[in-house]
């Protein structure tokens, strides 16, 4: 799908250091949420503009520092298992 980094995976791994959104909070996010997710670089913030099932659809929210391949307002799939955190 993309080259993003599993946060729920991450969680298990690392439970002391890291934490991810529960079940319950990825299954609250809609159109317009603000999840921030990380490509193996640079954590960053897209805007919700579509969600089913699992599968997320996004805007990239802000303007990354790297040249990963990202654009502020590029869209993006991904998974809720790569949601880091949601504000």
């Amino acid at each position: 799908m993309n080259d993003l980094i599993d946060a729920q995976e991450m969680a298990q791994k690392h439970p002391d250091t890291f934490e991810a959104p529960t079940t319950e909070e990825l299954n609250q996010i809609k159109k317009n949420s603000s999840v921030k997710i990380c490509n193996g670089e640079e954590r960053f913030w897209t805007k919700v503009t579509k969600v089913s099932g699992d599968k997320v659809t996004a805007e990239v929210d802000n303007q990354l520092l790297g040249e990963y391949g990202y654009d502020l307002g590029d869209e993006i799939e991904f998974e809720k298992r790569h949601i880091y955190s949601i504000f």
